[in-house]
């Protein structure tokens, strides 16, 4: 993994996974789910995670969201674990698992019903969907900051195009 291939895996993860702004849970699917799931997706077992992160006190939440670690995986090419497709009030409403082995890479099924939920042909238009659905999110975001005054330093600061003067700007407010 090269420093050309990260912006890329990061993309990827995000395509697989919930790993958008909407479905963060700080009790439940937070930076340490995306780390576990980053971990897999380069290769590590459950086995060679430090002990904290399998151990972690959210994968205890009763109702929790951190068994959903779909990710992309940077050995297979193609995406793998479980991603939740609609999130419910609470919960998940529609989930299903990455295809593994032999079947078509990158079609995700239902385990129970068996039924394809999001098909191999079709990837592209929902990874796509799924990047276009983080931006607009994004923008509401950043519109947001714009109408609020008290956060004009924060939108000072990153405005700034250097990094040697934005990051410390940033710290300080």
């Amino acid at each position: 993994l090269d420093d050309r291939d990260f912006p890329i895996l990061i993309q990827q993860m995000q395509s697989c996974g919930n790993w958008g702004r909407k479905d963060y849970g700080y009790l439940t699917h937070n930076c340490n789910s995306f780390t576990i799931a980053f971990l897999y997706a380069l290769g590590f077992t459950k086995e060679q995670l430090p002990r904290k992160l399998r151990k972690r006190p959210e994968k205890y939440v009763a109702r929790g969201n951190s068994r959903f670690l779909a990710r992309w995986s940077v050995k297979e090419r193609r995406c793998q674990g479980l991603v939740c497709l609609d999130w419910a009030v609470v919960g998940c409403r529609e989930k299903c698992w990455w295809s593994e082995g032999d079947e078509p890479p990158n079609e995700c099924v239902g385990r129970t019903s068996g039924r394809v939920k999001v098909a191999a042909g079709d990837f592209d238009v929902q990874a796509c969907d799924r990047v276009i659905a983080q931006i607009w999110d994004h923008r509401a975001v950043k519109k947001s900051i714009k109408h609020d005054e008290s956060l004009s330093p924060a939108r000072q600061c990153l405005s700034l195009v250097d990094p040697a003067e934005r990051e410390p700007c940033c710290a300080a407010h």
